[in-house]
């Protein structure tokens, strides 16, 4: 657990990838709640997306998904830029990242 909380935050693309996941926005926002108190719970990824993670999301009655974020530390935040099935998961991810 971390000295401190992290603020979690959606930038607008991950904002607009809940829409995705009707009626399951709510299990979403509080799974991914977690990383205010365990930021780097999730899997530290290398190569063109090191400095970067990934969380697995479980919902319900759905095939696997995940959510990539970067830390601040500095500022004490996660900011996740996308939410999305495993699917082309990392792919979407490096265009994301390259954009932030």
């Amino acid at each position: 657990m971390s000295d401190s909380a992290y603020q979690v935050a959606l930038t607008r693309r991950a904002d607009d990838d809940l829409d995705d996941f009707p009626g399951h926005e709510e299990t979403i926002i509080r799974q991914l709640a977690v990383l205010s108190e365990e930021p780097k719970s999730g899997k530290s990824l290398a190569g063109d997306l090191s400095g970067t993670y990934s969380i697995a999301l479980k919902i319900p009655e759905s095939g696997q998904h995940r959510a990539a974020y970067v830390l601040d530390e500095k500022q004490q935040e996660c900011l996740v830029f996308l939410i999305g099935t495993r699917e082309n998961f990392y792919d979407k991810a490096r265009r994301r990242a390259a954009a932030l």
